[in-house]
């Protein structure tokens, strides 16, 4: 639908017959000089009244010369000039933006980059020292305090040992006092028995004498 045009004379179609309107599209090309702009309807466009202008507007970019001549005493290349077109919402063109750019090789000090990335990993490496010491200082502390409660479990461990020895003791104690007072008492009832043994034979012994005697006398 349109075109711009430059010495040497040049076309692009920028917006098809037909196409979308309220977008905006660009042409890029590499160029020295000042640029004019025709936007013209195509010659075979179908749509346009017979009798039209075929040109819709016209412009004329400057500076590009220019900046090309000063690119070019800096030894770089040709100048690449963009445009940008845009067709409103009610089908009218117009450029919206033109610029010209050239890519300049830079050299980089390697030595400053590798500077700055040791002093990078000088600091990394000593983070990861004092982290590393942080978490060995951690684990010592959680070691410690590990230990201690182990020995105070074991601490606890032996003093319920030593209270259930106790109670053993005491027990096998109580035992000992009533086994002996049970023996005494055992002792004490034989001793009763065998007295009373004693004492039942002593008068079968009496009673035989005295029966004894009667009977000699009765004899008599």
């Amino acid at each position: 639908m349109c075109a711009p045009s430059h010495p040497p004379l040049a076309q692009a179609t920028v917006f098809k017959e037909g196409g979308k309107i309220g977008v905006k599209k660009s042409i890029a090309f590499t160029h020295d000089s000042d640029i004019a702009v025709e936007v013209v309807y195509e010659e075979d466009a179908k749509y346009v009244p017979e009798g039209t202008e075929s040109t819709l507007v016209k412009y004329n970019v400057t500076g590009v010369a220019k900046f090309a001549a000063e690119m070019e005493k800096k030894g770089l290349g040709t100048p690449k000039v963009s445009m940008q077109f845009e067709m409103s919402g009610s089908g009218v063109v117009r450029l919206v933006k033109a610029e010209a750019v050239v890519e300049e090789m830079v050299e980089v000090e390697v030595q400053e980059e590798i500077e700055e990335e040791e002093e990078v990993a000088e600091e990394e490496e000593v983070a990861e020292e004092e982290a590393v010491a942080e978490e060995e200082a951690v684990a010592e502390e959680e070691a410690v305090a590990e230990e201690e409660a182990v020995a105070e479990e074991e601490e606890e461990a032996v003093a319920e040992e030593e209270e259930a020895a106790e109670e053993v003791e005491k027990k096998e104690g109580e035992e000992d006092a009533e086994t002996e007072e049970k023996k005494e008492k055992k002792e004490k009832k034989e001793e009763k028995k065998e007295k009373k043994e004693k004492k039942e034979k002593k008068t079968e012994k009496v009673s035989a004498y005295s029966w004894a005697m009667s009977a000699t006398q009765a004899a008599r």
